[in-house]
């Protein structure tokens, strides 16, 4: 058998063990983190339904002050978008849309990069003191092998920046509330 041949079957049984193996994980995966705020209910919601704020708390943020954003649609709510474009590819682009919103309780949105579409939620919970806050992230792979094989680590890649950006909103929050 010709070398070039040779090496041509080795690929092709590498793509279809890869293959077979991504086929084997989870279609979908979830993540999700969750701070407790010491502030009331109406102020986090308040917060999270309004795309104008994000940049105050998310840990994406930081990463390139040059990042351009646009925003359009309603200030907050259902309807309000946000778009981005940043050089730094932890960053990139993308856009976020508010899908669903119900006062001090849950707000839902499509975040959008290149060609994969993610459901992102905020829930919320009045506390004895404070409110806590989830933020959670689903995604369907589809018959995306790449995304299928990379589900099982996002929990562990999308980790420091949902806690930072939690942190983040606390710490902004809570300073408020103390002035």
């Amino acid at each position: 058998m010709h070398p070039l041949k040779k090496i041509g079957v080795a690929l092709f049984v590498i793509v279809i063990v890869v293959s077979g193996f991504a086929l084997t994980m989870p279609p979908s995966t979830d993540v999700s983190r969750f701070i407790v705020i010491d502030s009331d209910i109406e102020t986090v919601f308040s917060m999270v339904n309004n795309h104008r704020e994000f940049n105050k708390w998310s840990p994406w943020a930081r990463y390139d002050p040059e990042t351009r954003f646009e925003f359009s649609g309603p200030e907050s709510g259902v309807g309000a978008k946000m778009s981005w474009l940043s050089k730094d590819s932890r960053v990139g682009r993308g856009s976020r849309e508010i899908i669903a919103s119900i006062p001090n309780e849950r707000v839902d949105l499509i975040l959008r990069f290149d060609r994969q579409d993610v459901l992102v939620q905020f829930f919320l919970v009045q506390q004895n003191v404070g409110t806590r806050l989830t933020w959670s992230f689903h995604i369907e792979h589809g018959g995306n092998l790449i995304s299928r094989f990379f589900g099982p680590v996002l929990d562990s890649w999308m980790d420091s920046d949902y806690e930072a950006g939690l942190e983040n909103l606390k710490v902004l929050l809570e300073n408020e509330s103390d002035h």
